[in-house]
């Protein structure tokens, strides 16, 4: 949303342009119409994040950032463009870019007052073993940046999701591996890191958690349900199965307090999941 105007941002990825819409109308004639369209060569998916304002006050700046994947002019290192809103609301100008290869999407968190994206980098000229990226908005708006904080490696990366705990306590980040197209194998383990805002300098924010079998992974998406939960994960095809799939959706099981009489630190959460098809639930990873 802008102030009071509900908003939906579109990636056209063949033309390069981030097409924003505005919700205009009345029920039963809402329609979204053209707001604006920005210059996002090989913008694949898009995200927003508020940094705060040098103006002060409560005052904060909105920032749509772009996950740009590839171009026939910068190749698979087209640099991922940032842009901001202006003061009065009007539109979105660029305020910078960072470098990606690939980038396939981008992530947003904002917690303990700092504020993240997570670049999902997909593949080179070469293979999709690359590093994915953790940036920080460090400074505000006007002359503050995305610094990066932490390079992962991934396979193929399509998408992530952070999501936290049901008591909050703890924090994740979840990367679909996709695998390699060109290949044709798709039979990879997704990630969940465990990530922590307020690590240490010199010390990772993002910890490996557990891994997850997944085909052809595309994207997860994390949900709650009765106090409980869920990362649920897209499964596009297999190696010889084709798309004739299932997804999984798996239940986050919380960090087990130690026993009075026990020395031995309490057992970390982990992830238990079942078949997305209705199977039977399958052991904890």
């Amino acid at each position: 949303t802008i102030g009071d105007r509900q908003m939906l941002a579109v990636a056209e990825f063949n033309v390069g342009i981030a097409a924003l819409y505005q919700l205009s109308g009345a029920y039963p004639d809402e329609r979204f119409r053209p707001w604006q369209r920005i210059a996002a060569p090989g913008c694949g998916s898009l995200s927003t994040l508020r940094v705060p304002s040098e103006a002060g006050g409560d005052q904060d700046t909105l920032l749509l950032l772009s996950a740009s994947y590839v171009t026939r002019q910068t190749g698979w290192r087209t640099r991922s463009q940032v842009f901001a809103l202006r003061t009065d609301g009007s539109a979105f100008e660029p305020h910078g870019d960072v470098p990606t290869v690939g980038a396939h999407d981008v992530a947003t968190m904002s917690i303990a007052g700092r504020r993240f994206a997570f670049y999902s980098n997909d593949k080179d000229e070469r293979s999709p073993r690359q590093k994915s990226e953790l940036f920080e908005y460090v400074g505000a708006f006007p002359s503050g940046r995305l610094v990066s904080r932490q390079k992962v490696e991934t396979d193929g990366a399509h998408a992530a999701e952070f999501f936290s705990s049901h008591d909050g306590a703890q924090h994740f980040l979840a990367v679909a591996n996709l695998g390699d197209r060109q290949a044709n194998t798709y039979r990879r383990d997704s990630v969940v890191f465990a990530f922590d805002p307020g690590a240490a300098d010199g010390q990772p924010m993002l910890t490996l958690a557990q891994k997850l079998p997944t085909l052809g992974a595309t994207d997860f998406r994390a949900f709650a349900i009765g106090g409980v939960q869920f990362l649920a994960v897209s499964n596009e095809q297999d190696d010889t199965r084709g798309g004739d799939v299932a997804s999984t959706v798996w239940a986050h099981r919380p960090r087990t307090p130690p026993k009075e009489d026990e020395d031995a630190p309490g057992a970390p959460g982990g992830i238990s999941g079942g078949s997305g098809g209705g199977g039977e639930p399958r052991e904890e990873l």
